[in-house]
């Protein structure tokens, strides 16, 4: 069934988003995950508005809040967070005009995939990959999007081209391991100021 989406650029301070609920389990993975990027106050305005206008959050009218500006969300969750915490004064939305079930959950899964394949914790690895994959994803998704039976360490190692010992979880004591890689760069830079 074909339907048509426009992109529009909206102020964000205007428009109330609730997740669609075929979205949910896919929104709660990206919420939860560990990443080495954390979407952070300390970011510049510009990068933060760059990052955002090549990921569009993708929505539809809602349903339940017939409110001029009510958006569910599907997709587009790191510009979403963005939104959530207030760091946008405008977004730019991929407004779907009456996505099947099929499409929101694949543009949501999409969403979630993205950041477990490119936003690893960095003390994790691609152990936090495993992880997220096994707690989120349900043995038929796992089947269909990565071909094998079941997600093994051996496995994933082979789609990373790494060695296997590269992938087990390790864990690090002294180093200071709070920040993300993005806010330890901010921080030196704000200290050679």
């Amino acid at each position: 069934m074909e339907y048509a989406s426009t992109l529009q650029w909206r102020s964000s301070k205007s428009t109330q988003l609730s997740c669609h609920p075929s979205a949910r389990a896919a929104w709660r993975c990206w919420r939860d995950l560990d990443r080495q990027f954390e979407l952070v106050d300390n970011l510049p305005p510009a990068l933060i508005a760059l990052l955002q206008s090549v990921e569009p959050i993708h929505v539809r009218r809602s349903t339940t809040n017939q409110a001029k500006g009510s958006f569910e969300f599907f997709g587009g969750f790191a510009s979403v967070a963005l939104v959530i915490n207030g760091d946008l004064d405008r977004a730019l939305f991929c407004v779907h005009e009456m996505p099947s079930l099929e499409v929101v959950a694949n543009i949501a899964e999409a969403s979630s995939l993205k950041s477990l394949m490119y936003s690893l914790d960095r003390q994790d690895g691609l152990h936090s990959l495993y992880k997220a994959v096994g707690n989120h994803f349900d043995k038929s998704k796992v089947r269909k999007l990565f071909e094998v039976g079941a997600l093994s360490l051996s496995k994933l190692a082979k789609f990373a081209n790494v060695g296997r010992s590269q992938i087990r979880e390790k864990r690090t004591g002294s180093m200071e391991t709070d920040l993300t890689i993005l806010q330890a760069i901010l921080k030196e830079a704000a200290q050679d100021e």
